[in-house]
């Protein structure tokens, strides 16, 4: 057996690669999901919808069989797409190929004429977390939506920690005809309903230097006690805190230590507890 992961872009059919295409009419089979179902039907007759780790499963099932099986994925192989998860669980002797598509971030950059060699990926799609450590600490920010957080739900987190003032480009449905490239603050679009297939990218001209180390003299605090800046350094090299650690800052006081710390986990949520 031959497995090829082929990403299949955005969506839209006109943005399929000559070489994706190719694997797709020559394969025995692809599995896809159900979304591009009716576009790769219209290349082949032998497409069917499967899950993820049902995919696997029929591979790792069939792998001794002579046959060539296309695995159409969204977007790029090589960006927070199914064909990590299927490198990792199909039989090692089972001959693999990846064929680049079309990814979001690249898609959607064009589309707002910017260019993304400095900007921080993350994927919030299925996921349960938060993406404002990561604009705290980048200028521009691009994030994968759906499932547990859409749009509306980002811009609130957004908007409850503060961050009103940053610029959210949101492209949803993108390549599709439904497709919707909007820009606004974060209190514009917590109200409004998004689809699952949206990505944003959001702006903050004044974030924070992580690498920056604080100064007594950055911090107002009247005549109140405050941990100084020797005793503050020594605590954070003896805790060698990692950027998506998790820390409790039990006794805070006025805070000096859990403000530094919070520049060395920053993809991550420093609490500050003090009666």
């Amino acid at each position: 057996m031959k497995v090829i992961v082929a990403g299949a872009g955005p969506g839209a059919a006109d943005l399929y690669t000559d070489k994706m295409i190719q694997a797709v009419r020559s394969a025995d089979l692809v599995l896809t999901a159900g979304r591009l179902y009716d576009s790769l039907s219209a290349l082949t007759d032998k497409v069917q919808v499967m899950g993820v780790m049902d995919t696997v499963s029929y591979i790792n099932a069939h792998g001794k069989e002579p046959i060539i099986i296309c695995v159409a994925a969204s977007g790029d192989t090589g960006f927070y797409s199914i064909a990590s998860t299927i490198a990792k669980n199909v039989r090692p002797e089972i001959e693999m190929e990846f064929i680049s598509g079309i990814g979001s971030l690249s898609c959607f950059m064009a589309k707002l004429k910017l260019g993304y060699e400095d900007i921080k990926t993350v994927s919030l799609h299925g996921r349960n977390k938060s993406i404002v450590p990561y604009v705290c600490y980048h200028e521009k920010v691009f994030a994968l939506t759906g499932g547990t957080l859409k749009v509306q739900d980002i811009a609130k987190q957004l908007r409850k920690a503060g961050l009103s003032n940053v610029t959210m480009y949101i492209g949803e449905n993108l390549s599709l005809e439904e497709e919707r490239i909007l820009t606004g603050n974060p209190a514009d679009f917590a109200e409004m309903e998004f689809d699952d297939l949206s990505v944003i990218v959001v702006e903050n001209k004044n974030y924070a230097n992580r690498y920056k180390t604080l100064k007594d003299e950055d911090f107002v605090r009247g005549k109140s006690p405050m941990t100084k800046e020797a005793v503050r350094n020594l605590v954070l090299s003896a805790l060698e805190i990692e950027p998506t650690d998790v820390v409790y800052d039990i006794g805070a006081g006025t805070g000096s230590v859990t403000c530094a710390m919070a520049y060395k986990a920053f993809e991550s949520t420093v609490y500050a507890v003090e009666k």
